[in-house]
């Protein structure tokens, strides 16, 4: 018998949103046996959460691959797909941003995980040149190239690629800067002369 996905179902920006959460992070396989075990109903809430492109990957896929599924593998990803509703629908319940409004120099971990959660909302609703506002008065180089990349649209695997550079970028001139304030403290405290702890800082600085 085919599974059905329930309160799910209906068309709303909140399961759509759970529903899309769910799909990344299902591979392919999985999905497609998900679907097998899904009734007509529960395909077409997913169908219309990927693009014209992957629906039709999927098509030829389940095709092909249907057969070649057995029961428990398809009950398996049934299962699976499920959790991960629940899971997502829990998350995006909670999501109550903790400030009132995107903080430009957050001052600890959830700050910062609040501002994400803002972010998200501007971005559902087509808030891009807020965002680009944003990017244009940021303090911090890597939220600015971020919301910069954000504002834009850009692909998500550009624009992973060019945080991750960014990022190597960044630590390792902060791993500089500690290594050089490092010898210095050293050179200090082993009362070092002057010349001395200036040829050892000096040096380090030149590196960078």
């Amino acid at each position: 018998m085919s599974e059905n996905l329930g309160r799910f179902l209906e068309d709303t920006q909140r399961n759509n949103i759970v529903i899309q959460l769910a799909i990344r992070q299902v591979d392919t396989r999985d999905f497609i046996a998900c679907l097998v075990g899904l009734d007509d109903e529960s395909r077409q809430a997913l169908y219309r959460n990927i693009s014209k492109r992957a629906y039709e990957a999927v098509q030829q896929d389940m095709e092909s691959d249907a057969g070649t599924l057995g029961p428990q593998a398809i009950a398996g990803a049934v299962s699976t797909f499920k959790r991960l509703l629940k899971r997502f629908d829990r998350m995006e319940g909670s999501a109550q941003p903790p400030t009132p409004e995107y903080l430009s120099r957050p001052s600890s971990l959830f700050e910062q995980a609040a501002n994400f959660i803002h972010l998200a909302r501007m971005v559902d609703g087509d808030r891009y040149d807020d965002i680009q506002a944003l990017s244009d008065s940021c303090p911090d180089a890597f939220t600015r190239l971020g919301l910069r990349l954000v504002a834009d649209q850009t692909d998500p695997l550009q624009a992973r690629i060019r945080l991750e550079k960014l990022k190597a970028a960044m630590l390792a001139d902060e791993e500089r800067r500690l290594d050089l304030a490092l010898e210095g403290f050293d050179s200090v405290l082993s009362h070092d002369r002057p010349g001395l702890t200036a040829e050892k800082v000096l040096d380090l600085a030149g590196r960078a």
